[in-house]
């Protein structure tokens, strides 16, 4: 009785594993797009890499903003931004406080959901306003309902104009602080704050490809307004978003390549008992008459054969993907010692130049659900997939039909689906149903439960 509960223990446990592996997944894909706002990951972020230093030169200044837009970014739209600390009060109370000098633009590049109010527009960044998120409207006014209030920031005081609704998700309680947020027009941070500069900037990408064009053209943008490209942190997040993605084809990919195999046994099963069926009836019978004695038995194999074909075509056209490897990770020629050599020594120095590098908000989150993602599929595939077969093997102890066996399989789907959905909801992801993936989950069951079926009674028979 104990090894029957333990059994199922098992195949519950693997095939939840299995089902919440898939959707987290598609939840973290859609939330690494979500939080990169209106352009979702259509986006290319230049960041200085030493953002703390006294030397400004490579700091933007608002010529070379200008420049860019008028030459380089022309017709494109681009953002960018100074961030740091400062004490912000209101009457007697006051905290410290992440303040963001934005442009107008820089709602479209990040996820900026507002509670009440409005956002900094073209049409207001010459006023002395302010956006603050819900934290630090309950730590200076114990309420959110503010608008039109005032806060004083670098002495200066500045028109509340909206509150934002705070990301409760998962991802966000990794990356916070535990500072509120304000964010106020950059021209005045610049004005009011000397320490401040822009550190960074964004440009919604055209070129959608995988050739790194998008970088290219930045550093050349950049060093026409005399700027060094080893000074910053360049990202196109197409293509970052494509390495994310691509873990999620991985785990689609493999119950494919294993449910292949599976099929192909099936395929050679009902081949060989078509051709013994044939060959049995062809020694006392000819050949026509063969055909008319074993037509239902033959029809059935032949339609066993074409609908796992059938399937078969269908399996593959579900999980075949292109494989993404960066341009700058792909030589010449096959065999280049001097091309991987210099390889190393670049990713070495970036290491180094790297090295006291703070990164955004944005991109400590988009670095998170890389994390996540990396983490998601190793659980899958050393977790899931073997304690599914040992699952599978001890279930091949347990004398019961393949129709139990699937009944069974068919509860813990089912089952493991809600509670996966209930995770994510409690972890405030966004549900994102990979459609694919489940069907493909779903056949490699099927076909892994019936062929261990097979399998058992093909033993037990001989």
């Amino acid at each position: 009785m104990k090894s029957f509960k333990l059994t199922y223990f098992v195949l519950a446990l693997s095939i939840f594993i299995l089902i919440f592996s898939t959707l987290l997944g598609a939840s973290i894909l859609s939330k690494y797009s979500e939080i990169n706002g209106l352009y979702k990951t259509n986006k290319l972020s230049v960041h200085m890499l030493d953002a703390l230093s006294i030397h400004e030169s490579s700091a933007f200044t608002m010529e070379d903003i200008k420049h860019l837009q008028q030459f380089s970014f022309k017709d494109v739209d681009l953002a960018y931004a100074s961030e740091g600390k400062s004490l912000v009060a209101y009457e007697n109370n006051q905290t410290q406080a992440n303040v963001f000098g934005i442009s107008e633009k820089y709602k479209m590049f990040h996820q900026i959901n507002l509670k009440s109010g409005s956002f900094i527009t073209s049409g207001n960044k010459n006023e002395m306003v302010a956006v603050v998120d819900e934290n630090l409207a309950i730590e200076l006014f114990n309420n959110t309902n503010i608008i039109g209030m005032y806060v004083e920031l670098y002495s200066q005081r500045f028109k509340i104009i909206g509150v934002i609704k705070p990301d409760e998700s998962i991802v966000q309680t990794l990356t916070d602080n535990g500072y509120g947020g304000i964010y106020i027009p950059v021209e005045h941070m610049l004005e009011y704050n000397a320490n401040s500069r822009i550190t960074s900037l964004e440009i919604r990408t055209v070129d959608l490809g995988t050739t790194g064009k998008n970088i290219r053209v930045m550093k050349d943008a950049l060093t026409s307004i005399g700027k060094n490209t080893s000074d910053y942190k360049i990202i196109d997040y197409n293509n970052e978003r494509i390495i994310v993605e691509q873990k999620v084809l991985l785990s689609i990919f493999i119950p494919g390549v294993i449910g292949f195999a599976l099929l192909l046994i099936t395929i050679k099963g009902s081949a060989l008992v078509l051709y013994n069926t044939i060959n049995s009836a062809l020694k006392e019978n000819y050949f026509m008459d063969a055909l008319k004695l074993k037509y239902v038995k033959l029809s059935l194999n032949i339609l066993e054969i074409m609908a796992s074909l059938t399937l078969f075509y269908l399996v593959w056209e579900t999980i075949k993907f292109n494989i993404y490897i960066p341009p700058e990770y792909i030589p010449s020629e096959l065999i280049d010692l001097n091309f991987y050599s210099e390889l190393y020594k670049s990713l070495v120095q970036s290491n180094i130049q790297s090295i006291g590098y703070v990164p955004t908000l944005p991109e400590m989150q988009g670095n998170i659900l890389a994390v996540m993602q990396k983490w998601n599929l190793y659980t899958y595939i050393f977790v899931g997939l073997p304690l599914y077969y040992l699952g599978l093997k001890m279930l091949e102890l347990n004398q019961e039909s393949v129709v139990k066996h699937l009944l069974y399989c068919c509860v813990f789907l089912v089952l493991s689906i809600a509670i996966s959905l209930l995770m994510l909801f409690l972890l405030k992801m966004p549900v994102a149903v990979n459609t694919k993936g489940m069907l493909v989950l779903f056949v490699f069951v099927f076909l892994s439960v019936t062929k261990k079926d097979r399998s058992f009674h093909g033993r037990d028979q001989k």
